[in-house]
This record gives C-alpha cells, structure tokens and sequence, in this order.
C-alpha cells in the first residue's frame, strides 16, 4: 500500500516573503507550479501548487508572494475576465496573488505548499501524481 503525506491544514492568507516563478502548467493535470528556489538568499525551496486550476492570470516572476482570498469586488472581476460559467464548478475558489507588477489571479479546487532542500531541476513532491510517488515523510500545507 502506497503511503501519503501528512497535510497540515493552514488558513489563508500564506505569506513567503521570497521571489516566486511559474515553473510548470499540467494541463492534463490542471495543475499550476509556482516555485521559489534555494540558492544565495534561501537555504531551502518552496513550491506552491494549485490543483484543479480552470483560470489563470499571472505573471511569470513574482517579487515575493502572498495568496488570500479574493474580495467580493475581485470576484466579479476574475467572473468579468473569464465568465460566470467558469467560476460555477463546485468547490472553485478563486486564489489572488499579491507580489507582482499587477493583480493575478488562480481558479482553482485547492492550494499546497511545501518545503524541502531539493535543487530547483528536482520535481516537485507536490506533483506526485504526475512524476510518480510521494515521498511519505514529506509534510504538505493546504490552504483554504
């Protein structure tokens, strides 16, 4: 029997006061990979997954990074920019990002962070279901 990870649960907003880039989009997945790589600065990587992502705005670096809860006015934004009919899946909830030249935005089922000291080529633990099994001592954090 394969093993999972422990999820922590976390609430909203998730602040990282570190530069962030988009690393990957699975559209077969509909998975989105924001990453933050160690290196000079950072003794560790951080990788921000968005699952079940059915819209997108985003830019591809980010300065820092702070994902909350859209306001009911950036609701009808993102509902404006990608239509109603998108935003009427259940359980979609709609993840701004704050730390870039302008407003994005992710559509997504849920949100996971993780925390590890793998170089920035390694795949993300957070995408085991596309690049193969979860490590089962990794311990994932799921906003909402």
């Amino acid at each position: 029997m394969l093993e999972m990870p422990t999820i922590e649960d976390r609430a909203l907003p998730a602040v990282f006061d570190r530069p962030f880039f988009l690393n990957q989009f699975v559209s077969t997945h509909q998975s989105l990979l924001l990453r933050s790589p160690k290196g000079d600065l950072f003794a560790d990587r951080v990788d921000v997954l968005f699952k079940g992502v059915v819209a997108v705005k985003l830019v591809s670096k980010l300065q820092n990074l702070t994902v909350r809860e859209a306001s009911s006015e950036e609701a009808a934004s993102v509902a404006a920019d990608c239509g109603a009919e998108v935003l009427g899946g259940n359980g979609l909830r709609i993840f701004m990002l704050d730390g870039g030249p302008s407003s994005a935005y992710v559509v997504a089922l849920s949100m996971f962070a993780s925390r590890d000291q793998r170089h920035g080529s390694n795949p993300s633990p957070l995408l085991f279901d596309v690049d193969g099994e979860p490590v089962p001592d990794e311990v994932f954090l799921r906003y909402g």
